[in-house]
């Protein structure tokens, strides 16, 4: 089995205290399609909400000035690997018989089409306030077959980099 690469970066800036944040929300799109992939937008919108809230974060309304902003980008190209094996002779000597016959066997060539899908995944996270991003995540992988069952894996991977809501004494 073919194990394709893959590639996680995460970046965060230096010295950034996430305690103060609590609530996020969805940074506004210019367009419905700058999420990527048409397919999984949707579910990877799900995932990261999912996720966010599990790290102690409050989901709002971007209208109510969260601590911070999320968005994403999720791009998948479908692709394919064509995989040769070369022709092949082997000559196998007879030890049975007389004069020491060897036979020649040849091995055709053959070609294999591995289809994969070619993934490239960003998480951003923006401080509100300061317009500026914090944290940012990215993931590139090339998939033997489709990505999409490994979407949830894959975000939850990435945010367990997030740092988690440090709930404070009252």
């Amino acid at each position: 089995m073919t194990r394709f690469a893959r590639l996680i970066s995460i970046e965060a800036a230096e010295n950034h205290d996430f305690s103060s944040y609590r609530t996020w929300a969805w940074l506004p799109r210019a367009s419905p399609d700058a999420t990527g992939d048409p397919a999984l937008a949707p579910r990877t919108e799900e995932l990261l909400a999912r996720g966010l809230v599990e790290r102690g974060y409050v989901q709002v309304d971007a209208s109510e000035l969260p601590d911070f902003f999320v968005t994403f980008h999720v791009s998948v190209n479908a692709s394919q690997q064509l995989r040769t094996q070369a022709h092949a002779r082997e000559t196998l000597d007879s030890t049975w018989g007389r004069g020491g016959q060897s036979y020649n066997l040849d091995r055709p060539s053959t070609i294999e089409h591995v289809a994969y899908e070619d993934v490239h995944l960003t998480v951003g996270i923006r401080d509100a306030l300061a317009r500026e991003i914090v944290w940012s995540a990215e993931h590139r992988r090339e998939v033997r077959g489709e990505f999409a069952p490994h979407l949830e894996e894959t975000l939850a991977e990435l945010l367990e980099q997030v740092p988690p809501r440090r709930l404070t004494g009252s």
